[in-house]
């Protein structure tokens, strides 16, 4: 009875100590990024905000221009348009969001619903190790119309501390199993 107790006792450590590896935070929930608004050569806005419940600007281009909101979730951003136009056709009229360095990079990024379709291309989104761009130059939007941009980090490796701390913890558990049961 005793060896099944400690079978599944160095087991549950072991499921914990793979848990905490594999364990995800969250990508931005709580993090300060930088949202950069570009129109040709011409910074027209640039914000650090904390991202977190609710919308973070309450404009696209700059504080007042009234043509809609940017909502920053932990792993999307949100464009709502509440006014009819077209985007200047620019080489890039578009948005910019910058992560700290401390933060891993980013590692994909779609369009997961928009309400122009002649959006949805390649060539309307890239990103560079810390930067994601969305350009939409010459694109027509409508009032009530949403961009939505689904990211994600560049998956984490574990470093190979991580698994010496983790082996070294097993052991330990072993070692205190084994000399558990040469006392009884």
């Amino acid at each position: 009875m005793h060896k099944l107790k400690n079978s599944i006792r160095l087991l549950a450590s072991a499921g914990l100590a793979l848990a905490a590896i594999g364990a995800q935070a969250s990508y931005l929930d709580g993090q300060s990024v930088t949202y950069t608004y570009v129109n040709g050569a011409a910074t027209l806005s640039s914000q650090t905000v904390t991202v977190g419940a609710g919308t973070e600007l309450g404009y696209i281009y700059q504080t007042g221009d009234g043509h809609g909101s940017i909502d920053i979730a932990d792993s999307s951003i949100t464009a709502t348009f509440i006014r009819d136009g077209v985007m200047d056709s620019a080489a890039f009229n578009g948005f910019q969001l910058t992560l700290p360095n401390t933060l891993a990079a980013f590692g994909d990024a779609s369009f997961s619903s928009t309400t122009p379709t002649s959006f949805i291309s390649g060539a309307h989104i890239s990103f560079v190790d810390h930067t994601l761009s969305v350009n939409w130059s010459g694109v027509p939007f409508l009032n009530g119309d949403t961009v939505v941009v689904n990211f994600s980090p560049v998956a984490a490796v574990p470093e190979p501390e991580t698994y010496a701390l983790m082996l070294a913890g097993l052991g330990v558990v072993g070692a205190v199993s084994r000399r558990q049961r040469r006392v009884k």
